[in-house]
C-alpha cells in the first residue's frame, strides 16, 4: 500500500521505506479494508485486464503530474489521512461490460454509416431524376412525378430498380412517346376580326422525341389557347408560344429549358420548330417555316413535326406588324399589352388532338 500511494504521489517521492507494507497502513493513510490489488484498481477506474497483474504495469501513467495524480491531489485530506473520497464521484466498470458497450457502438456508427450513404444516394438518384424530367416535362406534371419517386423510396422499393427504370426511360424517349397529329384553329387570319381557320401538324418523335414530348404536353394542359403569333416575318416564319397569362409565362420560362434534340430533319417550309438563343434553351416558344430556311439546320434548330394539312391557313397568319411587339412587355403584361397594342394579330384559339 505505501508503494501503491508513493506511485500516485499520496506519500512524499523520498519516503525512506516505500516499498515496505504494514497493516498500520491501511488505516493511517485512509485505505479501509481495501486488500486486493485488483479491488484498489477499481476503486481508482484502471481495468485489470493484463495478466499477469503488477502494480508498475497499471500505475505507471498515473506518476506526478498524470491524469490520475491531477484528479486525486485537490481531494487529499488535509490532516494527511489519504484522500477525501466524499467529493469524488466514481462507479465502478466491468470491463467486460465496457467492452461489449465499445462494440456496440462500433455497430451503431457503423448502421450510422450505411444509413448516412443511403440517404445520399436516394438524394442523388432524385435529382438525377428531378432534373431530366424538368428537362422533358412541364412543372406541374414533373412535381407529380417527383412525389411519385419520394413515395416509392420511403416504401422501400429498390433503388437500384428505380435508378436503373429511369435510365432507360431517359436513354429511350421515344418509347413515351408516339406520332400524334394536333389541329389548331387560328382567329383573325390576314388581321380580320372573326375570320378563322384550322391547320394540322404531325409531330414527329423519330426527329425530336424530347421535343415533341414538351409540345404535347403543353397542348394536353390546354396552353396554347390565346396565345398569339406575335413574331411573323413574310417569307420566313411565324413565331407563338409567349402565354397571355404572364404567371404562367414565368413559370415556364424560369423552369430547366430542354436539353437540345439532334437535328435530323431540315427546316423546310410547313415544319415546326422550337425557338432557340443557344444550346439547351428550348422552354415554349416555336415558329413555322414558311419557306425552306436550311441554313438555320446549323444552328441547332430542330424541327418537332410538320403542317401536313392547313398550310394555306398558316400563309394567312397576319404579319403587317412584323418584329414590333416586344417579347420582354408580353413576357410582364401578356395579351392585354397585345391587345391593346396589336389588335390585329392571329391568335390560337385552341388546338386538339385528332
Amino acid at each position: 500500500m505505501r508503494r501503491l500511494n508513493a506511485i500516485i504521489k499520496l506519500l512524499q517521492i523520498d519516503d525512506p521505506n516505500p516499498n515496505e507494507y504494514n497493516k498500520i497502513d491501511e488505516f493511517k493513510y485512509g485505505l479501509g479494508t481495501v486488500r486486493r490489488v485488483e479491488q484498489m484498481y477499481d476503486l481508482l477506474g484502471i481495468h485489470f485486464l493484463e495478466i499477469p497483474q503488477s502494480v508498475e504495469g497499471h500505475l505507471c501513467s498515473f506518476v506526478q503530474g498524470g491524469v490520475m495524480h491531477n484528479f486525486l491531489v485537490p481531494n487529499l485530506r488535509k490532516d494527511g489521512m489519504g484522500i477525501d473520497w466524499t467529493g469524488i464521484k466514481y462507479e465502478f466498470e466491468d470491463p467486460k461490460a465496457d467492452k461489449e458497450t465499445k462494440e456496440a457502438k462500433k455497430v451503431q456508427k457503423a448502421k450510422a454509416k450505411n444509413l448516412q450513404a443511403k440517404e445520399q444516394l436516394q438524394e442523388s438518384i432524385i435529382r438525377e431524376i428531378a432534373d431530366r424530367l424538368k428537362v422533358m416535362g412541364d412543372p406541374d406534371k414533373t412535381v407529380a412525378e417527383l412525389e411519385s419517386v419520394v413515395k416509392r423510396v420511403r416504401n422501400g422499393e429498390s433503388l437500384v430498380k428505380i435508378q436503373k427504370e429511369y435510365a432507360e426511360k431517359f436513354a429511350n424517349p421515344m418509347k413515351q412517346v408516339s406520332r400524334s397529329k394536333i389541329q389548331f384553329t387560328v382567329a383573325n387570319l390576314e388581321g380580320v376580326l372573326g375570320k378563322t381557320g384550322t391547320f394540322v401538324v404531325e409531330t414527329r418523335p423519330d426527329w425530336a422525341p424530347i421535343g415533341v414530348q414538351r409540345f404535347h404536353k403543353l397542348t394536353d394542359s390546354g396552353y396554347w389557347s390565346e396565345v398569339r403569333f406575335f413574331r411573323v416575318i413574310k417569307n420566313f416564319i411565324a413565331q407563338f408560344g409567349i402565354h397571355g397569362d404572364p404567371k404562367l409565362s414565368k413559370r415556364f420560362r424560369e423552369s430547366k429549358p430542354l436539353q437540345d434534340d439532334p437535328v435530323k430533319a431540315s427546316n423546310k417550309r410547313g415544319t415546326v420548330t422550337f425557338a432557340i438563343s443557344g444550346p439547351n434553351t428550348r422552354t415554349t416558344q416555336l415558329f413555322i417555316n414558311f419557306k425552306d430556311n436550311k441554313f438555320l439546320d446549323k444552328q441547332g434548330f430542330s424541327p418537332i413535326g410538320e403542317v401536313v394539312d392547313g398550310m394555306d391557313v398558316v400563309d394567312a397568319i397576319f404579319s403587317g406588324y412584323g418584329e414590333e411587339p416586344g417579347q420582354g412587355k408580353i413576357q410582364n403584361r401578356g395579351n392585354e399589352y397585345l391587345k391593346k397594342e396589336f389588335p390585329k394579330l392571329s391568335y390560337i384559339e385552341s388546338a386538339k388532338v385528332i
